[in-house]
């Protein structure tokens, strides 16, 4: 007997409905807070309401631009009442200054060639300290594998 004919012989019956099944505790929806989103939406008029309130009652129109400038300015109109300045310092002696000796230009020091720089080795590595590789044995030759082909 074949899987199919057994299928068809021993009916489960039809599936019970998903939407009759009980969700788990996990799963259970809560009942909807209807006493705190009232409240919520009852304060939002009450805030709202009261911001339109102010604007109509005290206006919602940009104030006059006053433009103050800080800087002090006079009038230039006639002539200035001001003391006539005070006359300026005496001035100063100036000390006799000794002039001065131009001093002698070096004389110039005798060219030379330049030295050439030491020579020096090229660095290497030190030599091996691990004793030499031991040769392999032999490979042994086994006999082919019996259904094997040539690879």
């Amino acid at each position: 007997m074949s899987s199919t004919m057994a299928a068809r012989r021993y009916s489960m019956g039809p599936l019970p409905d998903p939407g009759l099944r009980r969700p788990g505790p996990a799963l259970r929806r809560s009942r909807l807070p209807l006493t705190a989103i009232g409240f919520s939406a009852i304060a939002h008029v009450l805030v709202f309401g009261g911001m339109a309130v102010f604007v109509m009652w005290t206006g919602w129109r940009p104030e006059k631009v006053q433009v103050v400038n800080l800087v002090p300015m006079v009038a230039a109109v006639g002539t200035p009442n001001a003391p006539p300045a005070p006359s300026p310092l005496p001035t100063r002696p100036q000390a006799p200054v000794a002039p001065r000796v131009p001093e002698p230009e070096p004389e110039p020091k005798a060219t030379t060639a330049p030295r050439e720089a030491p020579r020096r080795e090229a660095p290497s590595l030190p030599a091996p300290s691990l004793p030499a590789a031991k040769p392999l044995p032999p490979r042994s030759t086994a006999p082919p594998r019996p259904g094997g082909g040539s690879a």
